[in-house]
């Protein structure tokens, strides 16, 4: 079931500091919020937490299973 989603633009700060393989920086929302990171997965992580969620995630558990647990894929 997916839940109905209302437009939103959110805009986000980022400052990058680049130094030979490394990335590093903060990103931030305007609102006071911001979030420091580290790699471009950290990065990804940062916007991640400042975009608001219109419905709850799915636990890493639900997004998951195992193929033993009795469905075939």
């Amino acid at each position: 079931m997916i839940a109905a989603v209302a437009d939103k633009t959110v805009v986000i700060r980022l400052e990058l500091h680049v130094a030979e393989d490394t990335l590093t920086g903060r990103a931030s929302d305007g609102t006071g919020t911001a979030r420091e990171f580290v790699g471009w997965l950290g990065l990804v992580a940062a916007i991640d937490a400042l975009v608001p969620q219109s419905s709850p995630r799915p636990r890493a558990a639900d997004a998951f299973r195992s193929l033993d647990e009795g469905d075939a894929p």
